[in-house]
């Protein structure tokens, strides 16, 4: 069994199948796609990072896969093109939304910036840009 998660919409992107509460895996459709994307939508609106999960058996080159160089399936995981066939016919379980605040020191890095000339030298504000009422 292999395990992945990832960005909600790349993880759909590479699940046939959707596990359900009582264990069943039927095939995930557009309509139960749409409506975890609007459930990612309004998770994402309300500033949560979201993680989809997923799972599959393991290809059978895989099985037997000890992380070794000399094995066959070393030289598929070496090559990034091939990984969107490893990483597919996945059951989507899932996704979490996780609450990441600001550090507390970003409102002074921020309150810093605007008062750094160099900020105008580099583009983050326009010259002539009154920075007292950006804020």
């Amino acid at each position: 069994m292999k395990f992945l998660q990832g960005a909600v919409e790349n993880v759909l992107k590479r699940s046939t199948h959707i596990q359900l509460l009582d264990g069943s895996t039927p095939e995930l459709d557009q309509y139960s796609r749409d409506l975890i994307l609007q459930s990612l939508h309004d998770m994402s609106m309300g500033a949560l990072r979201c993680l989809g999960f997923a799972y599959s058996d393991v290809p059978s080159d895989f099985a037997t896969y000890d992380g070794s160089e000399d094995h066959p399936a070393h030289q598929q995981l070496l090559n990034p093109s091939n990984y969107s066939s490893i990483e597919s016919n996945l059951t989507f379980v899932g996704f979490v939304g996780l609450r990441d605040p600001p550090r507390k020191e970003v409102r002074q890095a921020i309150a810093d910036c605007r008062t750094a000339e160099h900020c105008r030298e580099i583009g983050v504000f326009e010259a002539g840009e009154d920075l007292l009422q950006e804020a």
